[in-house]
């Protein structure tokens, strides 16, 4: 049987998470728990945290996190089936949804590297599926092409 955390009597059942821009979205504090390590181990007795992505991902992420109720969602199979997000995924909405940020690569690679700092482990399954799908079956050049992101110092820059 498992046992969920008790929520300490003082802190609201909403948590409010700040951008690096310092924008404050609301979520509710078990969906955000459930699916970030993060947002776990760090909002322990806070109403307000501060998150390491801008409000652009941090508003991304809080709608991941809503659809999904704070549960994960079943895991991608691997090795991907196609050339298309809906063949990869057993969610539709996902399969939108990550199509829809994959039209701005670069959107793409800000959501990943968001995820990966927040633990939020499904997101960045979800967004490194979109970017296999996208060089799959593609040439040197054309990878190149695709991936073309001006990244600078070894990391995807935030803005």
């Amino acid at each position: 049987m498992l046992r969920r955390k008790k929520q300490d009597p003082g802190t609201s059942a909403y948590l409010i998470l700040v951008s690096t821009d310092k924008l404050e979205l609301k979520v509710l504090r078990r969906y955000g728990c459930r699916m970030s390590k993060y947002i776990d181990s760090q909002s322990s007795g806070k109403d307000k945290l501060e998150c390491p992505a801008s409000s652009k991902m941090i508003r991304l992420i809080v709608e991941y996190i809503t659809h999904h109720e704070g549960k994960s969602p079943e895991p991608i199979q691997k090795p991907l089936r196609g050339f298309k997000m809906a063949r990869n995924v057993p969610s539709d909405w996902d399969a939108q949804w990550i199509d829809e940020i994959g039209s701005h690569r670069m959107n793409l690679f800000r959501i990943a590297k968001a995820a990966e700092k927040m633990g939020i482990r499904s997101l960045v399954d979800l967004a490194c599926a979109k970017i296999a799908c996208l060089v799959k079956g593609c040439k040197n050049r054309d990878i190149k092409r695709i991936l073309d992101v001006k990244i600078k110092d070894g990391t995807v820059p935030d803005n």
